[in-house]
């Protein structure tokens, strides 16, 4: 201190959150001398402030990235948005129907050509087991429930199988099944391609 002709030193603790996070000092050079309770007040005055202008700096930097975090939210929900528009165009306009079911062969869906080729609405369908609809063709002995419940926990790769749907007209179409698990949920997708006039 006697090197830099410091005579006097006010410091006064800068607080955030019960933490000191600065010092504010005053230095007094050329004589010994005391500070008043004026300067004391200004000081203590002036950190204060400071607390209050950095307590305010680190809100908005906290509010700024949270509103960063918000947008990045709401860019990633409207991208999957966009996924599952997409996936749920490509579902109805596939060129075989198609029927999702759940591990217990409950139809929970079908798509556009579904409904074309059966006769069926969704509502007519959704909710009741794949089974009443589309039955063992010849030489195939298991039906689509029995065929999916098979394959839970087991071998999940597609399966191929030979059925008849039963048409809301009362017709009856061979067609060539394909079963497939969708991935990390429990149900499962079955397309249908009429062959009927193959056989």
């Amino acid at each position: 201190i006697k090197t830099k002709d410091l005579y006097a030193v006010l410091t006064v603790p800068i607080f955030y959150r019960d933490q000191v996070i600065g010092l504010f000092m005053i230095r007094s050079t050329g004589s010994p001398r005391f500070f008043d309770r004026v300067e004391i007040n200004f000081c203590e005055m002036v950190a204060q402030s400071t607390a209050i202008a950095l307590r305010n700096l680190r809100l908005g930097r906290e509010v700024a990235e949270e509103v960063a975090r918000t947008r990045e939210a709401e860019r990633l929900a409207r991208k999957k948005t966009n996924d599952l528009a997409r996936m749920e165009a490509m579902f109805d306009h596939a060129s075989d129907g198609i029927v999702v079911t759940d591990n217990s062969g409950r139809i929970k869906g079908v798509n556009v050509n579904f409904t074309r080729l059966s006769g069926y609405t969704k509502s007519d369908v959704e909710g009741k087991g794949v089974d009443e609809i589309i039955f063992p063709g010849p030489g195939e002995a298991s039906s689509l429930t029995r065929l999916i419940k098979s394959k839970k926990g087991r071998d999940l790769k597609a399966r191929r199988s030979n059925q008849v749907l039963h048409t809301k007209e009362g017709n009856r179409l061979q067609v060539a099944v394909r079963i497939e698990h969708i991935p990390r949920r429990k149900e499962w997708l079955v397309s249908l391609h009429d062959v009927t006039e193959e056989m």
